[in-house]
């Protein structure tokens, strides 16, 4: 009786045309199964390896293996070097101060209108420069003390004439003699800086009288001329840079109208600073800083100090560069590098860590014994002095501490023995 099983393996009859190649093909199970008994043979050959190598070693490498491991010594030696402790701040570039720039109008002009502008921002203002055209009337700045009063006239004399005379010798017009009288060599320098500026100078000859302005005959007619205090606007500072513009052309104007602003003295850096570390810096200290998107370092001087009212854990310091800054500066980022402690020359030290303290006060070191197992011998207390803490280190009063090079402890295993010299028991203060 014959007997059919799903296992029985084909017969060449059965694959006719691997049969004329003279080609059997398993079945893919067949295939699988070889593969999976190969990799398992692999693995059972490799655990076995690990199981016969951990049986080799000793009992003693074994308790090795499995104990933690012993903490060492850690000594360093006494330095003799200059230290310094530093602070970086993030801060930008301001203004020290800004002055508002108002316009002399006449007395009788309430309906002043800009007419024309040549402020522009970050430029600097020159003295003679030309500013703006009121109402028809051209205004130029004038470098001096104390703004116009009063319209001028030839023969005019006084503080204000002096300061006209050298404003415009600044400016590159002669006045002649600089000595507070308005004379015809005066009234030609003011004609030629109309001129230059495009407008005729028959706008000194209006005729106009008012405001107080004196008359008297020196070198022509002087009724005739007027030279009205309009005319500038003065500026203690020249050049000064113009930080920003107040008006623009069509705008009404009067005597409280802001034509421009400009800074009253160097741009300066502002950063803030913590309190706490505001303490260490002082006025006049010099620093070190950056701009952003410039290249290279920058020397500066602390020049104030100041806390914030509203948050009193936080302080402003500013600093003056060495160096006048670029007017396009303003408003840019900047980091400051500001020393907050340093030694004066090269001292001895140790680092902070090293430093213990006893229960009565007392500070010390302890000192590792030389030539001999650090770990095994017992250290030597050194009685120390620490006049500062600066960077991480303690600074060691000279007559004190130890020699230079010498090996103190940093940190250590507890003992049950104590250094030598010392009978009481120590209590760690570093």
């Amino acid at each position: 009786m014959a007997i059919s099983s799903s296992l029985q393996m084909p017969s060449k009859a059965d694959r006719p045309e691997e049969a004329e190649r003279g080609v059997f093909t398993p079945r893919r199970s067949v295939v699988v199964l070889a593969v999976a008994l190969t990799v398992g043979i692999m693995l059972g050959l490799g655990l076995g390896y690990v199981v016969l190598r951990s049986q080799m070693a000793t009992p003693e490498q074994r308790a090795a293996a499995a104990s933690p491991l012993e903490p060492l010594t850690v000594t360093a030696p006494v330095l003799r070097e200059e230290r310094q402790q530093t602070v970086t701040l993030t801060g930008a570039v301001e203004n020290s101060d800004t002055i508002a720039v108002r316009p002399a109008l006449s007395q009788d002009d309430s309906a002043a209108v800009l007419v024309k502008s040549n402020m522009k921002r970050g430029e600097n203002v020159e003295p003679g420069m030309f500013l703006a055209e009121i109402s028809g009337h051209p205004v130029f700045a004038m470098p001096g003390d104390f703004p116009f009063y009063r319209n001028l006239t030839l023969g005019d004399t006084g503080e204000d004439v002096a300061q006209l005379q050298k404003g415009l010798e600044l400016a590159g017009y002669s006045p002649g003699e600089v000595d507070g009288k308005l004379r015809p060599s005066t009234q030609r320098a003011l004609e030629h800086l109309l001129r230059d500026a495009g407008y005729s100078s028959d706008l000194l000859y209006d005729g106009n009288t008012d405001e107080g302005g004196d008359s008297s005959e020196s070198g022509g007619d002087a009724t005739s001329l007027l030279v009205p205090r309009s005319l500038f606007v003065v500026l203690r500072d020249l050049p000064a840079p113009i930080v920003d513009v107040g008006a623009s052309v069509g705008d009404p104007l009067d005597e409280t109208s802001t034509l421009f602003s400009v800074t009253n003295g160097p741009l300066v850096v502002n950063a803030s600073i913590s309190t706490v570390q505001a303490a260490d810096v002082s006025e006049g200290q010099a620093v070190t800083f950056t701009l952003q998107g410039q290249d290279g370092e920058l020397a500066g001087t602390v020049s104030a100090l100041e806390h914030d009212a509203d948050n009193p854990e936080l302080s402003t310091i500013i600093i003056t560069p060495d160096t006048a800054l670029p007017t396009d500066a303003v408003g840019g980022d900047a980091r400051a590098v500001v020393v907050t402690a340093s030694t004066d020359g090269a001292v001895l030290l140790v680092p902070i860590s090293a430093v213990r303290s006893d229960s009565s006060g007392d500070t010390y070191v302890l000192l590792a014994p030389e030539g001999a197992n650090v770990d095994a011998a017992a250290p030597e207390r050194h009685p120390v002095e620490v006049r500062a803490v600066i960077d991480g280190a303690a600074v060691l009063e000279e007559s004190t501490a130890p020699s230079e090079g010498a090996e103190v402890i940093v940190a250590q295993p507890e003992r049950d023995t104590l250094p030598t010299g010392d009978e009481s028991g120590i209590e760690d203060g570093s």
